[in-house]
């Protein structure tokens, strides 16, 4: 099985849905991707908590990737 959360139900327009998705075992799986990527990049003291600032990170990457491939 796959465990990257890809389908549709999964797709978030906003990666900050204050979730429980830890509160069960592989429930982790469920969470969209790009909420997991925003919260991964949370990490190492300084960045900790930091949730909006790292919300607005990942959508400046995806509007550069946008004007860059067109996709």
């Amino acid at each position: 099985q796959d465990y990257i959360a890809v389908k549709e139900k999964y797709a978030k327009y906003l990666p900050h849905s204050a979730g429980r998705y830890a509160a069960k075992r592989f429930r982790k799986a469920q969470c969209p991707i790009v909420e997991r990527l925003t919260n991964s990049m949370m990490m190492h003291g300084r960045n900790n908590g930091k949730k909006l600032m790292t919300v607005r990170i990942v959508k400046h990457a995806f509007e550069i990737i946008h004007l860059l491939t067109g996709e």
